[in-house]
């Protein structure tokens, strides 16, 4: 029968009370490397090897179609879009399917700071933005601009190119 808008809300609101187990067995069975490690990438893939980061994309474009955590993975894209990690990409060809479980999903209907402490510290998000080349002297200004200007105050905030590269020396 029809539930309610608030019933609805409700319960997406709580994805685990959701049974999503034809979606989830189906994801398992057919995308078994999204459950895998950093280092089990590493083991089960070529080098730089883009398998795995295809998968999230169909994997992503399944959930879509047909998970019933509809509002779960809308926050999930959601968020992938603010906390964007290009997929695929060759920095982050054995991590960026950790990225996605382990600071997007995690992370989707938790709190803000949480996640962008976790995406700070993933090293998907470190290696797009180039954080990896980042030195005490020389600042990388990518990933301190990007934590302004995307992640939180905005482009518009009135910050300067001093604070900015404090950030950027925060991030280093």
């Amino acid at each position: 029968g029809r539930v309610g808008r608030k019933a609805w809300l409700d319960k997406q609101l709580d994805p685990a009370s959701i049974d999503d187990s034809a979606c989830s067995s189906m994801l398992r069975q057919r995308f078994p490397g999204l459950g895998w490690t950093i280092t089990g990438a590493r083991s089960n893939l070529e080098d730089f090897s883009w398998d795995l980061m295809y998968d999230v994309g169909v994997a992503t474009i399944a959930r879509a179609t047909w998970s019933k955590r509809q509002l779960f993975e809308v926050m999930v894209e959601f968020w992938s879009n603010l906390l964007h990690v290009t997929n695929p990409s060759d920095r982050v060809w054995d991590n960026r399917q950790d990225y996605d479980r382990q600071v997007l999903r995690r992370h989707a209907l938790g709190r803000f700071e949480d996640m962008l402490v976790a995406s700070a510290q993933h090293p998907a998000m470190l290696l797009y933005l180039n954080n990896d080349v980042n030195t005490r002297y020389e600042p990388n200004e990518n990933y301190g601009r990007e934590l302004l200007e995307l992640h939180s105050v905005g482009v518009d905030a009135g910050y300067t190119e001093e604070e900015m590269l404090g950030s950027a020396l925060l991030m280093t």
